[in-house]
């Protein structure tokens, strides 16, 4: 029970900074950090979505992704809506990590 006490409270401080690194809406002039389960292939959620992956390097299970189409008035929205339907975990703003990544 003590150690449960102390943990949220560092888990909250903790958290925030992430939260603000990898969260936000996804922008369609910017990378998308899609996260999908381990036995999924990221790239080919991505491609069924209407997207390309970005940049040369992948996480064990994530990836930075664009939309391809980039005229639609909900193109960033419309992509994260149908990359979660193929099966991602989640999809999200990636600019902030991307830079960090070396990853544009």
């Amino acid at each position: 029970m003590r150690l449960t006490l102390f943990a949220f409270p560092v888990l909250a401080v903790l958290s925030g900074p992430v939260a603000a690194i990898v969260g936000g809406d996804p922008r369609v002039d910017g990378p998308m950090l899609v996260i999908v389960p381990p036995w999924a292939n990221a790239g080919e959620i991505v491609a069924r979505a209407g997207g390309r992956l970005v940049g040369p390097i992948r996480a064990p299970m994530a990836v930075f992704a664009a939309t391809t189409d980039t005229t639609a008035p909900d193109a960033a929205e419309g992509f994260a809506r149908r990359v979660r339907g193929e099966g991602a975990w989640w999809v999200t703003d990636g600019t902030a990590l991307a830079a960090i990544c070396g990853v544009g």
